[in-house]
């Protein structure tokens, strides 16, 4: 708050140095600078009776002092903001501001130029280039890269009493100019090397640099730069990010990236930050001794991108019940393969026609989110399709055709062999960028084939995208599903037979379920089936 004589805002107190608006003040007005706090965190001379002693010692002196000459009147505990050191969730000590001499970079003469290269870069999700933008606009000072720190890239200066700066030659780099010295050009004193080190993101900040093999190999940097990929967390978009772009920016007038991937923090199960003190830590090893990596890995796709995503056990239960269930299909398809031909034939059976529809537009949607870097939804998505389509219904749909070709013809089979193959070896490679330990097991045992996960990507068919064939598909579903609700109701296995069947069907349904009719007798087990026309509202199954 600024005191206002117009207003009656009263006195503002300033403290240098209590908090980043005392420094912007002291500034200001040209306040003059009590340092009251020496580096080891002891009071200076200018806290006169109380020198020497730490900042919560005084504290507790001087509140003992005030008391015993009557000054407190009433003495009650109250919550207030503190600036403390949170970048280690184990620290949070309360940090003292000290007047040191620091080395910086200029970045506020940049900042339009900072936003206007990050818009243009694909922000995933979009709404995260805001974050930057705001930074950026809210930036108070220049960038401070010097750190009084023992590891890190040394500063190659040296630094003379008479104020000259001598850096180190391009040809000498890297230096470390620590206790050593080297003679002013200026006055011929003896200058001393600089003890502090770089700010971390000195270094990081040129990563699109190095990798593109900058000012080594130009052809390589033509084909390499800007950099297809970053991804990164949110909380370092205003440091990791802002740094990085604007160095590469000034180093080579472009921009850095293509596409920038912002992720969120992992929380504890209870959607609260990690921290040992909220007893809601899981360490990496704690999961891995119990799932597999590709469970983890199953988890760690659900999140949403650029959200928070609290670790969660249910999750990986799930996850791991899948593996099983892919393993366990795997198994069966390669057992009703071993004498597929590979030929396609000259025929889909309808229940065919309608899982390779939905297996392309499986692939269609997959490859849309997936180049959005959307990894949850397509994730759901394969997941669903195998649980429910393939395993619920499909593979129960064909088993008569596999089992019995003698009754249901040999085409028939070979017709469901030729879509099993054609969906596992496309849902193998679905989901290999999420699974690919299991993925790459299954391929190589079956299709003795390398490894899935060098395969090319699956492209949509879209001659095999069949919207009659989907609606009949769904009316198969149906009619199976009410099948099964009967069997169960009664307690008859799902592997009895029923005698007689009557349909009652629309006329518009009528054709469909003459395609189906043969899947719904060896699916259902029914002996004899009847279609009988009638003005029921789609269908009507009478058990006789």
């Amino acid at each position: 708050m600024r005191g206002r004589l117009c207003t009656g805002t009263g006195v503002v107190y300033l403290c240098t140095f209590g908090d980043e608006q005392d420094i912007a003040w002291q500034k200001k007005y040209k306040l003059p600078v009590i340092e009251l706090i020496d580096k080891g965190g002891n009071l200076t001379e200018p806290a006169g009776r109380y020198k020497g002693l730490s900042v919560e010692g005084a504290r507790k002196r001087i509140t003992e002092d005030l008391i015993e000459r009557g000054y407190i009147r009433k003495i009650e505990k109250i919550q207030h903001q503190v600036i403390s050191h949170t970048e280690r969730g184990s620290c949070n000590a309360p940090i003292e501001l000290l007047p040191l001499e620091q080395w910086f970079i200029n970045v506020k003469d940049f900042i339009q130029d900072i936003i206007k290269t990050a818009e243009k870069m694909n922000w995933y999700p979009e709404y995260m280039l805001q974050r930057l933008t705001d930074w950026s606009n809210a930036v108070d000072w220049d960038w401070i890269i010097s750190r009084q720190r023992v590891f890190g890239t040394p500063i190659p200066f040296w630094i003379c009493s008479c104020g000259e700066v001598i850096p180190a030659g391009e040809k000498e780099l890297p230096v470390d100019p620590r206790g050593t010295t080297r003679k002013c050009p200026r006055c011929g004193g003896k200058a001393m090397g600089e003890k502090d080190i770089c700010d971390c993101w000195v270094d990081s900040s040129i990563t699109p640099l190095i990798i593109s093999k900058w000012l080594e190999d130009d052809s390589f940097f033509e084909k390499t730069y800007p950099s297809s990929l970053r991804p990164q967390g949110y909380e370092i978009i205003r440091t990791w990010a802002f740094y990085t772009i604007y160095r590469n920016l000034i180093l080579t007038g472009k921009p850095c990236f293509k596409d920038l991937l912002i992720n969120g923090m992992v929380a504890g199960p209870d959607g609260r930050k990690m921290s040992k003190s909220l007893g809601n830590v899981i360490e990496p090893e704690e999961p891995l001794r119990r799932y597999s990596a590709d469970t983890i890995r199953q988890w760690a796709s659900i999140g949403t991108l650029g959200d928070d995503y609290p670790f969660s056990w249910e999750e990986c239960e799930h996850s791991q019940r899948f593996l099983t269930k892919l393993w366990n299909i795997s198994r069966f398809i390669e057992l009703h393969l071993r004498d597929f031909n590979g030929k396609k034939p000259r025929e889909l059976a309808e229940v065919d026609k309608w899982i390779l529809s939905k297996l392309q537009r499986l692939i269609q949607k997959c490859t849309r989110q997936l180049d959005s870097y959307i990894f949850n939804i397509p994730l759901e998505q394969i997941r669903g399709f195998v649980w429910h389509d393939l395993a619920d219904n499909y593979l129960e749909m064909v088993k008569h055709r596999l089992y019995k070709p003698e009754i249901y013809g040999e085409q028939s089979k070979r017709a469901a062999q030729y879509t099993l193959d054609l969906i596992l070896r496309t849902i193998l490679k679905l989901l290999s960028p999420f699974t690919p330990h299991i993925c790459d097991e299954i391929w190589s045992n079956i299709f003795k084939d390398g490894y899935v996960t060098l395969a090319d990507w699956p492209e949509a068919n879209k001659k095999l995208i069949n919207r009659d064939a989907e609606e009949t598909g769904k009316i198969l579903i149906e009619i199976m599903g009410e099948i099964r609700r009967y069997k169960s109701d009664r307690r008859m296995p799902l592997r009895s037979e029923i005698e007689h069947v009557k349909i009652l069907v629309s006329p518009e349904l009528k054709e469909k379920l003459e395609r189906i009719k043969e899947d719904v007798i060896g699916t259902g087990k029914i002996k004899n089936l009847e279609l009988s026309v009638s003005g029921v509202d789609g269908f009507k199954i009478i058990y006789e």
